[in-house]
């Protein structure tokens, strides 16, 4: 695998707001370096529901011992989690549980967001509000507070920590 290409097509999808492509040329860098949790960090980004992640994950490490795959399992939920809370509620489920966690395939995003952009826009102000409050209604629900933030943020991550790496090993200059 030539390294340096790989990378450099990670940050051109970035720049060009592929995000999905970025996530999935990460995932075949992490399995290409056998780099078991990254790649199910990734995984799971791209298979947010359980049964298929975990059906992924066994193909990727069924050499690997049964506690190293459970480990790869709960780190990367946390992981996952961590990225995908969010600060407010979207709600609450039948159990009165905030419904704060977006489970949202990386591929599924841009779509999702627009939807979101189109149901926002069409939300009216209303009359008589504060513009602070008007300002801070409008930031809460801004492509910025997005949750692509937590798949481009690992993703950028990954790709800086990997060009770090890339770049260290003796002999790198000439990948």
């Amino acid at each position: 695998m030539d390294y340096a290409a790989a990378l450099q097509r990670v940050y051109d999808h970035l720049e060009n707001g592929h995000v999905a492509n970025a996530v999935m040329t990460c995932l075949r860098i992490a399995r290409h370096l056998q780099d078991y949790l990254h790649a199910a960090i990734f995984l799971r980004e791209m298979y947010p529901v359980t049964p298929e992640f975990t059906r992924v994950l066994y193909e990727d490490t069924r050499h690997l011992k049964e506690d190293v795959r459970k480990y790869l399992e709960k780190k990367s939920l946390e992981l996952w989690l961590e990225a995908h809370t969010l600060d407010y509620s979207l709600g609450c489920n039948e159990y009165g549980e905030a419904r704060n966690v977006l489970a949202i395939a990386v591929g599924e995003l841009d779509p999702e967001l627009d939807q979101w952009e189109r149901c926002i826009q069409d939300i009216a102000v209303p009359s008589g509000m504060h513009p602070f409050d008007t300002a801070a209604f409008t930031a809460r629900h801004s492509r910025n507070q997005s949750p692509a933030g937590g798949s481009v943020g690992r993703t950028s991550r990954f790709a800086s920590w990997f060009s770090n790496q890339l770049w260290a090993a003796p002999g790198a200059r000439g990948r």
